[in-house]
């Protein structure tokens, strides 16, 4: 099961493992580095979850994610899970490029703590980089994980095709009636040389919530996130903050005050916004409370883990069914 790796070398810095893989020749010019992490806790060394980010980027860009390790080598050996990331990078040179990259985690059955991986490319050679140890040496703050790094280099796709700076009757507006938003705008760093179709999707979003509510989209448009770039992620995330803005402007201005929506969204994240939505559908009078009643819940404050996620999901298929149910839901103590 094990290969000898093509080319590959380790640079250890502060006790994390670095791993760049060299790519062929007949490569794409720009590349990008990806940082992937795999962690393991430590009460139960069989779960096994990992995350990515671009090189220096936030960890919440995708969250952290289980990964089962449901297949088995034919000796019976190692058991292994595999898994694509889409890891989003923005910036001048790669602006809403995301690069595809596949990890495999292999775990050798007669000793839990022995961790090893492959990663590539999505579409590339195993072989490349073969597979690897990886230390688990690091632990989280709370003491109940290990976790250990790699860095792979990938190319990035070709870059989404500019426009230039839209005219809209939104923005015409919005210079007449606010000019110094206009400016703040038109001075995003994204808009400069002309945005891309996910940009101006989010721009017109972001119009729409400040024809509603202009101090909710002076405090979204005034996010760092906000101003340095836009990723499909954060796209979708705005475009559910117009409608939940629409239903309630309060709930609305309560998130965009938590640090977890400040700092930048995690698909977990967007998808929260997506299932708070559902919850305020015009037809559900009891919605807006259920709404009000989540988002002042210090679980969701905190942040939205993939238990919690799931939570919100199935509580707005809940409320589909019997809005009753749902209420009787969220008051439960437990859920608080």
């Amino acid at each position: 099961m094990l290969s000898t790796p093509a080319r590959w070398f380790i640079v250890s810095l502060a006790g994390l493992l670095a791993l760049y893989v060299a790519l062929p020749a007949t490569a794409q010019t720009e590349t990008a580095n990806v940082e992937l992490r795999v962690w393991q806790r430590i009460a139960d060394p069989l779960r096994i979850y990992v995350s990515a980010r671009p090189e220096g980027g936030n960890w919440n860009t995708l969250g952290t994610i289980p990964l089962a390790l449901t297949g088995q080598t034919g000796s019976g050996a190692f058991r292994h899970g595999d898994i694509t990331l889409g890891v989003p990078f923005t910036g001048t040179a790669s602006q809403d490029s995301t690069a595809n990259v596949e990890l495999r985690v292999w775990q050798r059955m007669a000793n839990a703590l022995s961790i090893y991986v492959s990663a590539r490319p999505e579409g590339g050679n195993w072989a490349t980089l073969g597979t690897i140890p990886l230390p688990l040496d690091q632990r989280n703050s709370r003491g109940t994980f290990r976790y250990g790094d790699i860095t792979l280099a990938v190319p990035l796709p070709e870059l989404a095709p500019q426009q230039p700076f839209p005219d809209t009757q939104n923005l015409r507006w919005l210079e007449w009636k606010y000019p110094a938003l206009y400016r703040q705008v038109e001075s995003l760093r994204w808009a400069r040389d002309g945005v891309t179709e996910t940009e101006r999707t989010a721009l017109d979003n972001l119009l729409y919530i400040a024809v509603e509510d202009i101090p909710n989209f002076r405090s979204v448009l005034g996010l760092r996130w906000v101003s340095d770039a836009i990723t499909g992620t954060e796209s979708e995330a705005i475009e559910w903050l117009v409608y939940l803005n629409q239903d309630s402007a309060q709930d609305a201005a309560t998130i965009i005050a938590l640090p977890w929506f400040q700092d930048g969204l995690a698909e977990t994240e967007a998808d929260a916004l997506r299932s708070l939505v559902w919850l305020v559908d015009e037809d559900d009078a009891s919605g807006e409370d259920i709404v009000t009643s989540v988002v002042a819940m210090r679980w969701f404050s905190d942040g939205i883990s993939e238990t919690e996620h799931d939570l919100l999901l199935w509580l707005a298929y809940l409320d589909y069914r019997s809005e009753e149910a749902a209420v009787a839901v969220v008051d439960m103590p437990f859920l608080s």
